[in-house]
C-alpha cells in the first residue's frame, strides 16, 4: 500500500489499516489529517513484516507542527523496518525513535529525509546495515557534524555499512567537516543544487563524486583534498561560475579516471593537467558553451590510459590536438 491519502473525523477510515497485519509497503500522506490516537490504533508497531515506511505531511500543516511531532512519535513502526522515508515534516526534532545512542531501528538499509524543519540531524551513524542516505531540502542545517555520528562506545562501529550519500536542495549547508565524517567505507557522494557548500571532509574514501548546481569553490584544492587520493569518477554539471582557475582542484585528483563535465558554460579549457591526472581513461565535455581548447589534455595521454574523449555541444572547439587524434573511440 505505497499511497494512502489520510483523513481526519469520526470513524476514521485509517482505522482499516489495523488489521492489515502483512503489509510490506506503506505510505501515510497528510498524515496531520490523522490524530495521535489514530496513530496509536493502526499499530504500526505489530506489522511485522512492514519493510519499507513512507510519512508524507502537507507542507501547509505547518501551523500545527506540534501536533505532526506527536503524531510521529506515537507511529513508531516495527524493529525490522529497511526503507524510512519522511517528507515534509514541520517539526524542529525527529521523532523519538529514530536513531539514538541505542536505536530502536537497527535494520534500516535506506533513508530518506526531504523538506524537514528539523535543525539537527539524529545519530544515523548508529544504524549497522545503513547503506544509503538522501537528505534534501533541510535549510536549517548549515554543517554535518558529529550529532550525525553518534557517541560509539567502539569507533568502527560508526557508519559501518554506508556506500553512499546524496545532499541536495539544502540551501544552507556550507560544509561537512572532518568530525562530521566518519564513512570509513562510502564509495558515493553527491552535492546537488547545494550553493553554499564549499568543503568536503578530508576523510572520505569517495570513490564517485557527483556535483551538480553547486559553488565552483568545492572544486578548488581545498574543497577536493578530502577524497583527493581515493577519487575515481568525477562528474560536474550545472556550475555556472566553473572556470579553467576555478577548478584547479582536479589536478591533485591522482587516481581519477573518468571525468564528465556538462552545462558549465564559464568553462573555457580544463586546468593544465599535472602528471597526477595520468590515470584518466574517459573524458566527456557536454554542452559547455565557452569550451574551445583541448591543449592540457594532451598532458594527459602521456600514459597512454586515455581510452574514451567526447566532445558535444561545444560549438568553439575547431580542432582536435595532434596527440589526441590516436584515440580509437574518439567522439
Amino acid at each position: 500500500l505505497p499511497r494512502y491519502i489520510t483523513t481526519s473525523g469520526s470513524n476514521n477510515p485509517i482505522l482499516e489499516l489495523q488489521g492489515l497485519k502483512n503489509l510490506k509497503t506503506l505510505g501515510l500522506e497528510s498524515i496531520e489529517n490523522m490524530s495521535v490516537q489514530d496513530a496509536e490504533d493502526i499499530q504500526l508497531q505489530e506489522k511485522q513484516k512492514l519493510e519499507h515506511l513512507t510519512l508524507h505531511c502537507n507542507k501547509d500543516a505547518e501551523s500545527g507542527s506540534l501536533i505532526v511531532v506527536d503524531l510521529l512519535d506515537t507511529l513508531k513502526p516495527n524493529p525490522g523496518l529497511k526503507t524510512l522515508e519522511i517528507i515534509s515534516y514541520a517539526g524542529e526534532r525527529f521523532p523519538c525513535w529514530m536513531p539514538n545512542e541505542d536505536p530502536h531501528l537497527k535494520n534500516l538499509t535506506h533513508i530518506r529525509l526531504i523538506n524537514l524543519k528539523c535543525q539537527r540531524l539524529p545519530a544515523l551513524g548508529q544504524l549497522p546495515h545503513l547503506t544509503t542516505l538522501e537528505i534534501s531540502g533541510m535549510n536549517e542545517i548549515k554543517h554535518v557534524g558529529q550529532e550525525l555520528n553518534g557517541e560509539p562506545t567502539d569507533k568502527s562501529t560508526t557508519f559501518r555499512s554506508l556506500k553512499s550519500i546524496t545532499f541536495s536542495q539544502m540551501l544552507n549547508i556550507e560544509s561537512w567537516p572532518e568530525e562530521g565524517a566518519k564513512c570509513q567505507f562510502l564509495e558515493e557522494l553527491s552535492v546537488i543544487q547545494c550553493p553554499k557548500f564549499k568543503e568536503l571532509s578530508k576523510k572520505l574514501p569517495v570513490r564517485n563524486l557527483t556535483v551538480c548546481m553547486s559553488p565552483h569553490e568545492l572544486l578548488r584544492k581545498e574543497g577536493l583534498a578530502g577524497v583527493a587520493s581515493s577519487l575515481k569518477r568525477l562528474s560536474i554539471s550545472l556550475c555556472e561560475e566553473l572556470s579553467s582557475s576555478s577548478c584547479q582542484g582536479l589536478t591533485f585528483l591522482s587516481n581519477l579516471e573518468e571525468l564528465v563535465i556538462s552545462g558549465c558554460d564559464q568553462l573555457e579549457s580544463l586546468p593544465p593537467c599535472s602528471e597526477e591526472l595520468a590515470d584518466l581513461k574517459s573524458v566527456a565535455v557536454i554542452g559547455c558553451s565557452r569550451f574551445h581548447s583541448l591543449t592540457y589534455l594532451q598532458e594527459c595521454t602521456r600514459r597512454g590510459k586515455l581510452r574514451s574523449l567526447r566532445i558535444s555541444g561545444c560549438p568553439k572547439v575547431t580542432s582536435v590536438p595532434e596527440r589526441l587524434r590516436g584515440i580509437t573511440t574518439l567522439e
